[in-house]
């Protein structure tokens, strides 16, 4: 099954070649007070996309939303970190990091959002006569 992915064609030469313990050591020196839970979550992260054929320029955040709610055979890893927002937002930190070192390719362009207003309109519409208040006559 094919995700839809964030990164332009191409995307960056380094993303191919990096290594998951090369990941977390360049998050930790860019990070050194991080705690162990982060660095776990970061590890559990890779793991799974590695698990899942997701490349690396490819994590955004639709595969942290697939990656919350996978059902977890990651070996070490459990479920139960999967629920807990601190290490979901570890995870996400930890995608944020590979953005900004240009891991994970962030597109620069905006689709036009003129197909998408008719339908925002409607539900406005219908939003808005739902909560007008009822008077009795």
């Amino acid at each position: 099954m094919a995700f839809p992915t964030n990164s332009r064609s191409g995307g960056d030469p380094r993303a191919a070649s990096l290594k998951e313990p090369a990941l977390v050591q360049g998050y930790l020196a860019q990070h050194p007070k991080l705690a162990a839970g982060a660095l776990s979550a970061a590890r559990h992260f890779l793991k799974w996309a590695g698990a899942h054929g997701i490349a690396y320029k490819d994590l955004d955040a639709a595969a942290v939303d697939r990656f919350a709610r996978h059902r977890c055979r990651c070996g070490r890893y459990s479920s139960r970190q999967l629920r807990d927002p601190v290490y979901m937002t570890d995870v996400r930190r930890f995608r944020r990091y590979l953005e900004n070192a240009g891991i994970v390719t962030v597109p620069t362009s905006v689709e036009r959002l003129d197909k998408y207003l008719p339908e925002f309109a409607v539900g406005l519409r219908a939003s808005a006569i739902a909560s007008r208040p009822m008077l009795d006559d």
